[in-house]
């Protein structure tokens, strides 16, 4: 009988962690940022821009006009980006690493009922950037002087000169 109950318990346990596992395979996350108890809903696209000196931007615009972040990335080249990166806010500074960094992020942001848009500067973060042909998959955990702020964007990614 003791055996029987081990048995029955131990398959139990398969159970509900495969039913675990099977509830985060192909989730879909919403094109949004989550920041000052409000969220943004994003465009379908991403502008970047590639200036001289390896210099990248990429921002992400609200449907709303005026939410937006945009991340600054130094020492690479658009076609070497993708990875995990942390902020750093001096990419002169030796221990900035343009394929693990990105030095500098904005965002824009303009709480319901108000006239004025504000920006905030990142102070911590990661972003994680996925090229995948004319795609970009970006996911970011970013901090900022008025507190967190959380995103995912995927969609088509276009060059803005």
């Amino acid at each position: 009988m003791k055996h029987l109950f081990i048995i029955l318990f131990s398959l139990f346990l398969i159970i509900n962690c495969k039913s675990d596992d099977d509830a985060t395979t192909g989730e879909i996350l919403e094109n949004k940022m989550v920041f000052r108890g409000s969220e943004t809903m994003w465009e379908d696209y991403c502008y970047y821009y590639d200036f001289e000196e390896n210099e990248i931007s990429f921002n992400l615009t609200g449907k709303n006009v005026y939410d937006r972040i945009k991340f600054h990335f130094s020492g690479i080249e658009i076609s070497e980006l993708g990875g995990i990166y942390t902020f750093h806010n001096n990419p002169n500074d030796p221990q900035y690493d343009p394929q693990k960094n990105f030095y500098k992020a904005i965002i824009n942001h303009r709480l319901e009922n108000q006239d004025e848009t504000l920006e905030y500067s990142i102070i911590g973060g990661t972003v994680k950037v996925e090229v995948i042909g004319e795609s970009i998959k970006i996911d970011f955990e970013v901090e900022t002087s008025a507190g967190p702020a959380t995103g995912h964007f995927e969609g088509s990614f276009i060059e803005n000169n």
